[in-house]
């Protein structure tokens, strides 16, 4: 879910409405991922996600996951940005 909340982050980001149609966010990597909590169905997840960088199409970014306004999840994660036609090939 951090992942698909940065995905809805980069498409606000991106500056040029014209070719985020064409694009769509991939996800690269995921670094220093910590459990901090177990989530249980029916728990509501508040999902934080900050673009920290970006670096040729590159964009780094850093998710938290709350439950209950406890920590459950922390984060690194980078993606780019793929033209949808490979996309929908693979």
């Amino acid at each position: 879910c951090a992942a698909q909340a940065a995905a809805i982050l980069l498409s606000h980001y991106h500056v040029d409405p014209e070719h985020m149609a064409e694009q769509i966010p991939v996800l690269t990597r995921m670094n220093k991922v910590k459990f901090k909590k177990t989530v249980h169905p029916g728990d509501e997840i508040e999902i934080n996600v900050k673009l920290n960088q970006v670096i040729s199409g590159a964009y780094f970014l850093a998710a938290t996951l709350r439950t209950n306004d406890k920590l459950t999840v922390t984060l690194e994660l980078a993606c780019t940005l793929a033209p949808k036609s490979v996309t929908q090939q693979a």
